[in-house]
C-alpha cells in the first residue's frame, strides 16, 4: 500500500490490531496475473466493452434529444457519464418516473458542495449485461421524450 508518511504509523497499528495479513498465495496469484499479461488483456477487453456500452447510452440520449439540447460530459471516464438535462426539464418528476421503471441515477449535487451547479445526472453503464442495458436505454429514451 502507498500511504502518506503521516498515515503509516496509524495504518500499521490498525493492521496489527485487525490481525489481517495478505496471504502469500494471494500475493503470488496477483503477481502471476500481472506478470503473465492477463491483467493487461483484461483491461483492454474491459475498455472495449465499456466503450460499446457508453456508445449505447449516448445513442439513446441522442435519439431522445435534439443535438442542441443534449449536453454530456465525462463520457471518456470509462464507467459512467454525466448527462446535463435541458434547463426546461423538470428533474424531480423525471427521477420519480425513472425510479418507478427501475432506473436509478445519482445527481451531481450528491457529489459536491456547490449548490449553484445546474442539475446533472450520473449515468453508469458497467453494472449490467448488454441486454439489460439496452432495455434501460430504451426506457431512458422514452422517459426523456415524455418529460
Amino acid at each position: 500500500m502507498v500511504l502518506p508518511r503521516a498515515l503509516v504509523a496509524d495504518f500499521r497499528r490498525t493492521r496489527h490490531i485487525a490481525g489481517r495479513s495478505t496471504g502469500v498465495i494471494e500475493q503470488m496469484a496477483l503477481a502471476r496475473f500481472l506478470e503473465s499479461g492477463d491483467f493487461a488483456r483484461h483491461v483492454r477487453r474491459a475498455r472495449l466493452v465499456y466503450a460499446q456500452r457508453r456508445d449505447l447510452v449516448l445513442g439513446g440520449l441522442r435519439a431522445a434529444l435534439e443535438p442542441a439540447r443534449l449536453h454530456v460530459t465525462g463520457e471518456h471516464a470509462g464507467f459512467h457519464l454525466v448527462w446535463w438535462p435541458p434547463p426546461d426539464m423538470a428533474l424531480a418528476p423525471f427521477l420519480r418516473a425513472a425510479a418507478q421503471r427501475g432506473l436509478r441515477f445519482q445527481a451531481i449535487s450528491d457529489f459536491c458542495r456547490r449548490k449553484d451547479l445546474p442539475p446533472g445526472l450520473v449515468i453508469g453503464y458497467t453494472a449490467m449485461d448488454d441486454a439489460a442495458l439496452r432495455q434501460h436505454v430504451d426506457e431512458l429514451r422514452r422517459l426523456i421524450q415524455n418529460a
